[in-house]
């Protein structure tokens, strides 16, 4: 049967597609717009030389941990963050190539946050894990699973 909707005849199938298709972009373009967020936030955090460490400490903290947590329902916004904690976990961060530049007490503060926020995520995120597995039994656990606890333990390793 077919049913007409406003703004035009159409079945009802039709109608319900659409607004699926719709709601799947608008999740896309917000999960896009998410990570270019997360993204530019290491370019500020790079420029954050004497930024007050109460606004670094929330961005660590209200920001990057609990976006780094989401990679079970939103992966690609949890490996932005993950992976921007990583790299301000670096000891060479922010300026791993040019020697010349100074590393300003900041940039080292922010360094030790991100380490103690990296390994923080990363016993929440493998401990689950190693839960879950169990627990799955012989099932295994979704690849987005599998896939972030590599991507953690290679950043860890490096």
């Amino acid at each position: 049967p077919s049913f007409s909707t406003p703004g035009g005849g159409g079945s009802a199938a039709g109608s319900t597609r659409k607004v699926v298709v719709s709601n799947r972009m608008n999740e896309q373009l917000r999960e896009s717009f998410d990570v270019l967020l997360v993204d530019s936030i290491l370019g500020v955090m790079k420029s954050s030389s004497n930024a007050p460490s109460e606004s670094v400490s929330l961005i660590l903290d209200q920001v990057l941990k609990p976006s780094a947590l989401q990679g079970l329902t939103r992966s690609s916004l949890a490996r932005a963050a993950q992976r921007c904690l990583l790299t301000m976990a670096q000891p060479s961060w922010p300026y791993p190539n040019d020697e010349a530049k100074q590393v300003t007490a900041n940039h080292r503060a922010i360094s030790r946050a991100s380490v103690q926020a990296v390994a923080d995520i990363s016993i929440q995120v493998l401990t689950a894990y190693v839960i879950d597995s169990k627990r799955s039994g012989r099932c295994p656990l979704p690849s987005s699973r599998r896939s972030e606890a590599i991507f953690l333990l290679q950043g860890l390793e490096t």
